[in-house]
């Protein structure tokens, strides 16, 4: 089974801060208009600073989209109608800066992004 998320609509309001996921087994599963009502595309922005190679996430919160690209290892934010915002690349070596990032989520009560590494300093 996959894992679909989306945004949660009830008619015409939309609740941006909440991101639904539901595993659905696409072979055996009912048909996917049963429990979703709207399907909204955004067009992302496309500049030198947002290109994205290989999506492996993406979340929605508090009207920005957090785009998670594997293989550049990078997270890029756009606002609620695709406008890019910011790219978080600080690879490195130095403070604030991370050597690999292999996902990302966001605290939804510190209001703050973090990557997760696997990344293991060993001490001799």
């Amino acid at each position: 089974p996959r894992t679909l998320a989306y945004k949660v609509c009830c008619g015409n309001k939309i609740n941006n801060n909440i991101t639904n996921k539901h595993r659905i087994d696409f072979e055996n599963s009912t048909p996917i208009n049963d429990f979703i009502n709207k399907v909204e595309l955004i067009e992302l922005e496309t500049n030198d600073s947002s290109l994205i190679k290989s999506i492996r996430k993406i979340e929605y919160y508090k009207d920005h989209i957090y785009v998670f690209d594997k293989d550049q290892r990078i997270v890029v934010i756009f606002d609620k109608d695709g406008k890019h915002i910011n790219t978080i690349n600080n690879k490195g070596q130095g403070p604030k800066e991370y050597l690999d990032i292999n996902d990302f989520g966001i605290d939804r009560f510190s209001n703050q992004i973090y990557g997760i590494t696997n990344f293991t300093r060993t001490y001799s």
